[in-house]
């Protein structure tokens, strides 16, 4: 049995045979980079669908300015949820749909 763990900083530990190994540096770089890729790609697809107001570059991405979109995307759930809950009766429920797209894409 092979265990495999991957942490956010990319850093692996893998346990074969009792032997624990590390890859640190080169793939930590990498990851975070291709991260950084996929998070600019997830956010260009919440501005299409106009949740966040503007798309930074990956280069530009801060801890703060990733909590301001978290609670923005958080915010508009709660409204999406609220407009579900008004709208019961029709099917399928537009609000509802976009809301589970939001979520499966967290």
């Amino acid at each position: 049995m092979v265990d495999d763990v991957s942490f956010i900083d990319g850093t692996k530990i893998l346990a074969d045979a009792n032997k624990y190994s590390f890859v640190w540096k080169k793939n930590t770089i990498r990851f975070d980079q291709m991260n950084r890729k996929k998070l600019v790609k997830l956010l260009g697809e919440l501005h299409e669908a106009k949740i966040v107001d503007e798309v930074p570059a990956g280069s530009n991405l801060t801890p703060e300015l990733i909590d301001t979109m978290i609670s923005k995307v958080e915010d508009h759930l709660v409204v999406l949820n609220e407009t579900a809950e008004a709208t019961k009766q029709v099917s399928p429920n537009p609000a509802k749909q976009q809301c589970r797209t939001i979520k499966s894409q967290k």
